[in-house]
């Protein structure tokens, strides 16, 4: 059985996987097992019988626009329009370029992750040059404690970016050539009424630095989800979460309305609950009390 090594080093993700083009003989057959780290060094090398249609799989779910064939002497063939991304016609070596595409994602105050094995988050503060495997399935995920919400889009094989249809129409988001830019929704938070700071999960480099102060309201702009959450002290989660809608609006369960409003309106308000500490009895003043902007609490009150 003819040997090809796969080398994907070049591209950003290069974990990729092989199968049968679906109109192909042996159509739904995977001819290798697993990922393949084309990123190795020396590049892996895959055995393949001789055939039309294989494709490159971006890990193991999201397929790529990328097909090649392997002629009966063990030698590559591609179209034409994949010389832009891919070299090897007539080896046995495929080597796979991708193509550039930018992903501004600088209007948000969370990082985003792409949906693929080995991707970290995309931090929020720098724009991202990518080089991308052509492909219809392509996902950015939030990835703030426990939410749940993604960004869809594809990359053509000229380098084209265009977003997923409900995306474009929520404008959430814009697709420029190859660009990506993500303006999100700004909503507001306003926890005046709070004794304590809230810290939003999935801030770059979470730290006491990032907790929103209740001096004042705040503002942040994040991709529309659900599963928002804050804690109030690191480590300390908040016992609810909220959802930002592709309208920019919030949600949240009923169960929380005694201690948030704000439920269709791009402001959401943290009221709490308001507790007596009693320490008349302590020996010294209490400091450390998490979530209390480690402020000296007097035993005499």
């Amino acid at each position: 059985m003819p040997s090809i090594t796969i080398d994907t080093s070049q591209l950003t993700f290069p974990l990729v996987s092989v199968s049968r083009d679906d109109s192909g003989a042996g159509a739904g057959n995977s001819p290798w097992d697993g990922l393949v780290d084309g990123a190795a060094v020396p590049p892996p090398e895959v055995a393949l019988p001789a055939g039309t249609g294989y494709r490159l799989r971006l890990g193991d779910g999201t397929t790529a626009a990328v097909t090649f064939d392997v002629r009966e002497d063990g030698t590559l063939d591609f179209a034409p329009a994949h010389d832009a991304f891919l070299d090897g016609r007539g080896g046995h070596h495929l080597t796979v370029r991708g193509v550039p595409v930018t992903i501004d994602a600088r209007a948000l105050d969370h990082p985003l992750t792409p949906e693929l094995p080995g991707a970290g988050p995309l931090s929020s503060d720098r724009v991202h040059e990518l080089l991308l495997l052509p492909s219809t399935t392509y996902r950015l995920l939030v990835e703030a404690g426990t939410s749940v919400g993604a960004l869809a889009f594809s990359v053509a094989p000229d380098g084209q970016v265009q977003l997923a249809l409900k995306a474009a129409e929520a404008g959430v988001a814009e697709a420029t050539g190859s660009t990506l830019t993500i303006q999100g929704r700004t909503v507001t938070v306003d926890g005046r009424s709070l004794s304590h700071g809230l810290l939003p999960v999935g801030v770059p480099d979470a730290g006491i630095s990032q907790f929103l102060s209740p001096d004042t309201v705040h503002r942040l702009t994040m991709l529309p989800a659900a599963g928002y959450t804050f804690h109030t002290a690191p480590g300390l989660p908040a016992d609810f979460s909220y959802t930002v809608r592709a309208d920019g609006n919030v949600d949240y369960d009923p169960s929380c309305d005694t201690f948030l409003t704000g439920r269709g309106t791009r402001t959401l308000v943290v009221s709490g609950f308001p507790v007596a500490l009693g320490a008349a009895e302590a020996d010294s003043d209490l400091v450390g009390i998490a979530a209390l902007d480690g402020l000296l609490h007097n035993p005499a009150n």
